[in-house]
């Protein structure tokens, strides 16, 4: 089952994004750190055998910073709960190795994490209720919505739902959730995508692409999303 998942997994990373990032190489000197975690069949067998108790256990000293019910407690600090195991291991990965996210108080909290233990903690956040929708932002615009559904071929912008899905849930392996994400965090983090300071993904997809977004359309994304709530994988 770990198998067939890697494999699908691997033809959706596979996508409309990849024949974009191909054709628009990011300048060598503004690349960051090459991401830790290479799919294969064995590492999506560990987090496959991620266990919630023992992750809900060690995850009792995240809650300061990311809530009991991996809820953020501050706008800048991203929900976990919800949040795709796969993704999440990745990148207490990450953080762990320290060049593809720079991060000292994240470092300080995952340098002693075996893999094992940052799949328990991820597989915990995965079974948590997603995010409820943030009704409190307004309804987004067309033009934000037609980004979202099917973005914009004149300016190389593939729809976040290709890869992300309809309802922001994410896709196996690469692509998280994004659906109910903090608006400050989202749009943060897409900044450092667009900076080139976030650590790529395999295909450079998300610098290329965030670049080239206005500052307005990183708002009404991220409140596009907030607006939506989380929402889980079929399969999950």
């Amino acid at each position: 089952m770990a198998v067939k998942c890697f494999v699908a997994g691997l033809l959706l990373v596979v996508s409309p994004m990849f024949v974009y990032a191909q054709s628009n190489k990011m300048p060598p000197d503004k690349m960051p750190p090459k991401a830790t975690v290479l799919w294969t069949a064995e590492e999506q067998q560990i987090v496959d055998s991620g266990d919630a108790t023992r992750g809900k256990e060690l995850a009792e000293r995240c809650s300061h910073c990311h809530g009991e019910n991996g809820i953020g407690v501050e706008p800048e600090v991203p929900n976990l709960a919800g949040q795709l195991a796969a993704y999440t291991y990745k990148q207490l990965q990450h953080y762990k190795a320290k060049g593809p996210r720079n991060h000292n108080p994240m470092r300080r909290r995952v340098r002693r994490l075996s893999n094992q233990e940052m799949a328990d903690v991820a597989v915990f956040y995965e079974s948590l209720p997603p995010a409820a929708p943030d009704l409190s932002q307004p309804p987004v615009s067309e033009e934000i919505t037609k980004l979202v559904t099917h973005g914009d071929q004149q300016r190389g912008l593939t729809a976040c739902a290709a890869c992300h899905g309809e309802r922001g849930e994410g896709a196996p392996i690469d692509t998280p959730a994004i659906g109910g994400q903090k608006i400050e965090y989202f749009v943060t983090t897409m900044q450092l995508f667009a900076q080139f300071e976030r650590a790529r993904d395999v295909y450079n997809s998300m610098c290329d692409l965030t670049s080239r977004l206005k500052d307005d359309e990183l708002q009404g994304l991220a409140g596009y999303y907030a607006r939506l709530g989380g929402a889980k994988l079929a399969t999950q």
